[in-house]
């Protein structure tokens, strides 16, 4: 897009609005007062009297001032776009305001325009400005019409961009929450697991120790008993091999009842971990809940977006239709000149025609009256050849008489 061909557009349509002063070039729109008030007329409520108010008028020369109200207009179109619009010129090159306030470059400042631009065909009033986009020269409509599109496309591609971005988080965040969830539960049925076998365990030592101490009262009475002799000596080698028997095994489940303790501790510090991991990931959760709904918003607007390109879309096939409107119009009016031209030059013949008909009717009564002139002439030239005859007649015979 040629931006200087832009900017010439832009000022064309800045021309439409009802100001109080007159815009005849770049140069009145570098100190920002008349591109304030164009942003009031499109959104007055944002960019209120206050605010206008901020944007000093007595800058002349000084480039400083231009660049500070220059500052200040694109702070509240950057708000506009984000608050009102919600709207992110991320992907956007902002203007150089420097180079606008002190060479008026028009690169910088159609980039400016733009943005307000954007700001007339998002706002509330947005038919209002389209219609009068639709009354400029066709080369201007299309210049503006590619500009409007340049800041749709970037954000529909920006809002995709998003959109893919809090999908996978959302995807990723729910996958790991489902995982937490299955591992905990599994270390809970472990844990239940292993309190069960501890249990058991615990209840078999007792057991154990209870046997192991009666065992150990007989073996002593045995021992202590007079006729300790008389004991069958396989019976007391029996004894003695089943409380050694029961030792052992007292050992061993106390060894297992340590290592499952052991487990247990491990399997109980896992699941605290998996238990702090689970609040995070509800966090996480919750997180993806809100970029659901930031989602659905976006979603949202992405569809408001479209509808505007389609509404666009139309206008251009309006516009369109109006070029061919216009090239009838312009073939009709053309017909039009060469038709009231040639009648222009038929009503000069048709004076011409009457200035000779006039004439030859003159010079046929004069025809008529010479006619009429030479017919009494001749008459008279016959009346005197007869008088002249007859004269001739009698002079003969006067003549004859005196001879």
């Amino acid at each position: 897009m040629d931006r200087r061909i832009l900017c010439d557009s832009l000022i064309k349509w800045m021309k439409t609005f009802d100001l109080n002063r007159t815009i005849n070039g770049v140069g009145d729109l570098s100190d920002g007062v008349l591109i304030g008030m164009c942003l009031k007329n499109i959104d007055s409520n944002h960019f209120n009297d206050v605010w206008l108010q901020k944007i000093r008028t007595d800058s002349g020369d000084n480039y400083r001032i231009k660049a500070n109200n220059l500052k200040k207009i694109l702070k509240n179109i950057t708000d506009y776009y984000s608050e009102i619009l919600g709207q992110s010129l991320v992907d956007f090159q902002m203007p150089d305001l420097n180079m606008i306030a002190e060479t008026t470059d028009e690169t910088e400042l159609s980039r400016l325009l733009q943005l307000v631009l954007g700001c007339a065909v998002s706002c509330d009033r947005k038919q209002f400005y389209i219609e009068h986009i639709m009354l400029l020269e066709e080369s201007v409509q299309h210049v503006l019409m590619n500009a409007i599109q340049e800041l749709m496309v970037k954000e529909i591609r920006k809002n995709n961009e998003e959109y893919s971005e809090l999908g996978d988080q959302l995807k990723h965040a729910l996958e790991e929450l489902n995982r937490v969830v299955e591992a905990k539960e599994e270390i809970e049925h472990r844990c239940r697991e292993l309190d069960l076998q501890i249990s058991t365990l615990q209840d078999d030592k007792v057991g154990l120790i209870q046997e192991t101490s009666r065992l150990n009262e007989r073996l002593q009475q045995y021992e202590n008993a007079e006729d300790a002799e008389s004991i069958p000596r396989s019976r007391y080698k029996t004894l003695q091999e089943r409380i050694q028997s029961q030792q052992e095994e007292v050992f061993k489940l106390e060894t297992t009842l340590q290592d499952y303790r052991a487990k247990l501790d491990v399997l109980r510090e896992d699941n605290e971990n998996l238990l702090k991991r689970n609040d995070d990931l509800m966090v996480l959760a919750s997180d993806a809940r809100n970029f659901k709904d930031e989602l659905d918003i976006l979603r949202n607007k992405c569809e408001k977006m479209t509808k505007l390109e389609s509404t666009i879309d139309a206008y251009k096939i309006k516009l369109e239709e109006m070029s061919d409107l216009r090239q009838q119009i312009k073939y009709l009016e053309e017909t039009n000149l060469r038709l009231f031209d040639e009648k222009a030059n038929l009503e000069q013949e048709y004076k011409q025609a009457k200035l000779l008909q006039t004439q030859v009717e003159f010079h046929k009564r004069t025809n008529q009256e010479l006619y009429q002139k030479i017919s009494e002439l001749q008459r008279i030239a016959d009346k005197a050849e007869f008088e002249k005859s007859r004269t001739e007649e009698r002079l003969n015979a006067v003549n004859a008489e005196k001879i």
